[in-house]
């Protein structure tokens, strides 16, 4: 299934990152990616003993974390709602919520900006972290996301089946039909209930029959697109469609296709 390739590829990256960084060239740039977003560093991320530092301030910014800096001692304060986290230059030391734990690098403060370890944010703020050494990628994930893909591919599965373009072809009350593109709009994820949602545009080409003379033939004869609104839950790590009676739709635009 899709959504297993999905896993297989993220998890084809090297896990082991700490050893694989080992490897890489200081001296080359290494982009850094939030689920699928870039994130933009003033500075590069580089690399000490094993370990990549990144500024702090865009790195703790994609996990909703309120920042501040104290001057006197050089400690870095993150809350968000889940996690608050505590780092002071120089320190091996960090404050996770009420715990303290012990960590390898000490944050770095070179020419006025504060570099800290990426990896141990990252999963401490609840993502995988995983290292492409050939393109020189580090990808932070988060489950939400692992869900919204696994959403997306589940919906992919179900327009690739005929009960989908019937329900396409019901609406339009056409008698052929071909799918065309696909818009994704909005998924939500519910994770304490294991429930998602999810919102698309779709447009299809719809064909009527005609008797011409002692020929029945087939013609284009509009272009519709649909809003559909899905409703999925998750059981046992698995997404599927909620009740099939849950779907919602709504055609937003038609056109006629004009003849010759």
């Amino acid at each position: 299934m899709k959504k297993i390739l999905l896993l297989m590829l993220l998890l084809s990256f090297s896990y082991n990152f700490a050893n694989t960084l080992g490897y890489a060239q200081e001296a080359q740039e290494i982009s850094v990616y939030y689920n699928d977003r870039l994130i933009k560093f003033d500075n590069h991320p580089f690399i000490n003993e094993g370990s990549t530092f990144v500024q702090f301030r865009p790195l703790f910014e994609q996990f909703n974390y309120e920042i501040s800096w104290d001057d006197t001692t050089n400690t870095i304060t993150a809350r968000n709602a889940n996690t608050k986290i505590e780092m002071t230059v120089g320190s091996d030391q960090v404050r996770v919520n009420e715990e303290v734990k012990t960590f390898d690098n000490s944050i770095k403060l070179i020419d006025g900006n504060a570099f800290v370890p990426l990896r141990f944010v990252s999963e401490t703020s609840g993502a995988y972290v995983y290292w492409d050494n050939e393109q020189k990628i580090i990808k932070l994930v988060t489950d939400t996301y692992l869900d919204e893909i696994a959403i997306i591919n589940t919906i992919e599965e179900y327009m690739e089946r005929d009960t989908f373009l019937m329900t396409a072809l019901r609406i339009s009350k056409g008698t052929g039909i071909k799918r065309n593109e696909t818009l994704i709009k909005k998924i939500i994820v519910d994770k304490e209930n294991n429930l998602g949602e999810i919102v698309f545009d779709t447009g299809f080409e719809i064909s009527a029959t005609y008797k011409e003379g002692k020929n029945i033939v087939i013609k284009p004869q509009k272009e519709i697109l649909i809003e559909f609104n899905y409703k999925l839950v998750k059981n046992e790590n698995e997404w599927g469609l909620f009740r099939f009676g849950d779907m919602k739709f709504k055609v937003i635009q038609e056109s006629e296709i004009k003849g010759d």
